[in-house]
């Protein structure tokens, strides 16, 4: 239907109606191009266990994700962007992690953490003590 106008409910003109009674009758097939894909949707594949590719910078990977994207990025002529700072790594974690932004005590913290120890940041990054459901892809990301 319509969306209605002026409050009042529109109805659909005497042919479009008479163009939806034809289709039906003809079995309302959908045109090809706009019929959905009978390729198998990724989500419903069996999980496995892929190899990682072989890269030409081994040294940037520090886990086999890393391979599958480099590889990738290698393909198209790219390269990774550098690492973040801590002070860009701490804003990136708490408005992915909470939606706001973290606080100056949060940020000084944080960074001498990762200043003294990079893969014992985590604990000072707002928001990553909820463990997996709070993000741990990111805090993942804090300890590279």
């Amino acid at each position: 239907m319509p969306p209605p106008k002026d409050g009042v409910e529109q109805r659909l003109g005497e042919a479009t109606i008479a163009d939806f009674v034809e289709w039906v009758k003809r079995g309302a097939s959908i045109p090809q191009e706009r019929a959905p894909s009978t390729a198998p949707h990724w989500a419903f594949q069996p999980i496995g266990n892929p190899t990682p590719p072989a890269v030409r910078d081994a040294s940037w990977p520090r886990t086999s994700v890393d391979r599958f994207i480099l590889a990738k990025l290698e393909a198209a002529g790219k390269h990774p962007a550098r690492s973040a700072d801590p002070r860009t790594l701490i804003r990136r974690t708490t408005y992915d992690l909470t939606g706001l932004p973290p606080t100056p005590e949060e940020v000084e913290s944080f960074v001498s953490e990762f200043l003294r120890d990079p893969r014992s940041a985590e604990a000072a990054a707002p928001g990553t003590s909820g463990g997996r459901q709070m993000g741990e892809p990111i805090r993942n990301l804090i300890a590279r």
